[in-house]
C-alpha cells in the first residue's frame, strides 16, 4: 500500500521512483501536480483506538510526519449516535509523498482500519483520508455528493479547502469545523513540508 515517492531533478526531467512496486519512472518536472502529502483526519473519543489505528496504517504505509492539535468536535451531532459524546477530531500527514494516480488505494486501507475498530456494528473511529498539494486539500469519501469527483473503485475526491494568501478558503460543503479554521495552522505547515521536500531532493539530484 505504501506509495513513497523519492525525486531526482536532472535540469527539467526528473526520475520518479516507487519503493515499493515500481521501477524508476522517467517523468517531466511539471507532472509534480500528480503527487501530494498523504492525510488523514481521525474522529474519536478513546485515545487508545486512535494509537491502534494509527499504529495500523504506519505498519502499511509511512510514519507519521506531523500532528496536528486535536480539538473538540462539536459543530455537528452527525457522528454522535453511532460513537458517542465526547468526540474529538485530529490530522496527521505521513513521510514522503503519495502518487494521485493510486490515491483511491488510501481510501481502501483506512475503510479497513475502521472496520477493525467496531463493536457491535458502531465504529468506535471515523478515519476521514486525504491528500494535500500546493494548492488545496482533498478528503477521499465513499459516498456521492454533487461536488465530488469520482475517481473509481467507489471513491470520490472531495476538495474541501482551497490554498489563498495566510490560509485556506473552505467552500458550501466544507466540514464545519474545518471552515473554523481550526486546522489552517497544521495545513500550512504540511504544505511547507511538501515544498521543502521537493527543495531538498531537487538540490541532492542536481
Amino acid at each position: 500500500m505504501g506509495e513513497t515517492i523519492s525525486f531526482l531533478f536532472l535540469n527539467r526531467v526528473m526520475v520518479v521512483v516507487n519503493e515499493i512496486t515500481s521501477p524508476a519512472v522517467v517523468m517531466i518536472k511539471e507532472q509534480m501536480h500528480m503527487y501530494g502529502k498523504r492525510i488523514a483526519g481521525f474522529i474519536f473519543s478513546c485515545e487508545d483506538v486512535l494509537h491502534a489505528a494509527l499504529e495500523m496504517l504506519i505498519q502499511e504505509t509511512e510514519e507519521v510526519q506531523l500532528q496536528s492539535n486535536s480539538f473538540s468536535f462539536h459543530e455537528t451531532s452527525y457522528y454522535q449516535a453511532e460513537m458517542g459524546d465526547g468526540l474529538k477530531r485530529l490530522f496527521v500527514s505521513f513521510v514522503g509523498l503519495v502518487s494521485l494516480e493510486q490515491i483511491h488505494l488510501w481510501k481502501k486501507l483506512t475503510d479497513t482500519v475502521e472496520d477493525s475498530f467496531r463493536v457491535r456494528g458502531n465504529r468506535e473511529i471515523n478515519i476521514d483520508p486525504g491528500y494535500l498539494d500546493f494548492h488545496k486539500v482533498v478528503l477521499l469519501s465513499s459516498k456521492y455528493g454533487g461536488q465530488k469527483i469520482y475517481l473509481g473503485q467507489q471513491v470520490w475526491a472531495d476538495m474541501v479547502l482551497l490554498k489563498k494568501k495566510g490560509g485556506y478558503q473552505h467552500f458550501a460543503w466544507t466540514f464545519p469545523d474545518l471552515r473554523a479554521h481550526k486546522y489552517d495552522e497544521f495545513f500550512l505547515k504540511v504544505r511547507a513540508d511538501l515544498k521543502n521536500f521537493i527543495k531538498t531532493e531537487k538540490r541532492n539530484g542536481v
